[in-house]
């Protein structure tokens, strides 16, 4: 039986006369007819005669009394019709404007909404082909759903993800890294429910109740000591070519303040006298008007580019493997750090604000938007500057100029 309503659309079985195999059955399909759309039809995978199906009930019939396939090619059928028709009715009811391919692809996007993993990959493919997110962010996404692949070794629906489960899965996560790297991947996965919900996927009525407290600890940095150890490692024989090229261009982001986004694109066209002038990639995807930035290039980051060729690049398009490579180098030059391609950025304004750099021309220089950005590199150069007012008191402990002086707890 059609389903139909106000004769404006419709999920109907359709028999393709054209797809025959060498018995005489034709291929079933399912029918979305939209008024004023071309039809899109759905293939199914069962076969059925021709001769047996009703073109007017659009419809199969028992090919004999006694047919043994009609109620499971029946039951199926009517469960696939029931799957278009409910995202129908949903576009129905919420007044929206719908053709067949949205009705396809919200049941698409239903389908694979069993799979929070393979939803994340497919979507965040998607949102580059949109322009919403780079590839190196989806690279980033993808990395969470791996990740997320590994747990418990089971397939995690997207309505499974409840506050309970991200409270658990949070806590599981900060057993193998830090805080800042478990919200990161907490972040992606409720970015991507909250993009099924989007599709129309169901998700966990408790989801929206978890909240995920940002990283509120100060950015890892690193002192001159440890970039010592670095170059060491680079200029060391031993050290593979590849290590050598990731060094090269993490240094250079000490030293320039570039983000991995606008190092991977970096060449020698950027550099006008004694500058590095470009656009950063997160002003071209955030502002309607992006700012130019000009860096004055400092003789410690030229000698980078020593060996850099006319469209030659710093570094390869992905920044999972800078970091996986990042920490291969920590591991060489003895730093317990957590190093990875954002520590140079903060290399840069920390160094800056400690050689009391103004507070604006840091945040001209790394490209913020606003000085709230730059405030932590301040707060940091202050602590930095309270530990050794600290440390000068330590070496004058027993410096007793009254006697009746009472040290204050520190």
């Amino acid at each position: 039986m059609d389903v139909q309503v106000n004769l404006s659309c419709s999920v109907e079985l359709w028999i393709n006369k054209r797809r025959t195999k060498k018995n005489g059955d034709n291929r079933l399909y399912l029918q979305i007819n939209v008024e004023g759309h071309p039809s899109r039809e759905i293939k199914l995978r069962f076969y059925w005669p021709r001769a047996y199906y009703d073109q007017v009930k659009r419809d199969i019939v028992r090919r004999s009394d006694d047919d043994k396939d009609y109620l499971t090619v029946s039951a199926h059928v009517a469960n696939e019709k029931a799957k278009y028709w409910s995202v129908v009715k949903k576009f129905i009811l919420a007044d929206k404007y719908f053709t067949p391919d949205d009705v396809v692809k919200s049941v698409w996007y239903t389908k694979i909404g069993g799979s929070l993993g393979d939803f994340i990959r497919i979507r965040s493919r998607e949102r580059v082909k949109e322009k919403d997110i780079k590839t190196h962010t989806r690279d980033n996404h993808i990395s969470t759903a791996n990740i997320l692949e590994g747990y418990k070794g089971k397939i995690l629906p997207v309505s499974m993800v409840s506050k309970r489960w991200l409270e658990k899965y949070l806590a599981l996560l900060m057993l193998s890294m830090s805080y800042s790297g478990a919200w990161s991947h907490i972040k992606n996965i409720r970015t991507y429910v909250g993009e099924a919900k989007k599709k129309g996927i169901a998700i966990h009525p408790t989801f929206e109740e978890f909240k995920l407290e940002k990283p509120e600890s100060d950015p890892v940095w690193l002192e001159r000591e440890e970039l010592d150890s670095i170059l060491k490692v680079y200029q060391a024989p031993a050290t593979s070519t590849i290590n050598k090229i990731y060094i090269k261009a993490f240094l250079f982001a000490c030293f320039t303040g570039l983000r991995v986004s606008d190092l991977r694109r970096f060449d020698l066209s950027w550099i006008v006298g004694n500058e590095i002038v470009f656009t950063p990639v997160k002003q071209r995807i955030t502002q309607r008007k992006p700012q130019v930035v000009k860096i004055p290039i400092i003789g410690v980051a030229k000698q980078f580019l020593l060996t850099l060729k006319e469209g030659d690049k710093l570094m390869e398009r992905s920044d999972v493997k800078f970091n996986k490579h990042l920490k291969t180098i920590a591991t060489l030059a003895g730093i317990s750090k957590n190093l990875t391609s954002h520590v140079a950025r903060h290399t840069f304004g920390t160094l800056l604000a400690i050689q009391n750099t103004p507070i604006a021309v840091i945040a001209n220089l790394m490209g913020h938007k606003t000085l709230k950005s730059t405030m932590i590199y301040i707060h940091i150069a202050e602590k930095i500057r309270q530990n050794e007012m600290m440390r000068l008191q330590d070496n004058f402990s027993n410096f007793i100029v009254h006697s009746n002086y009472r040290r204050e707890a520190v």
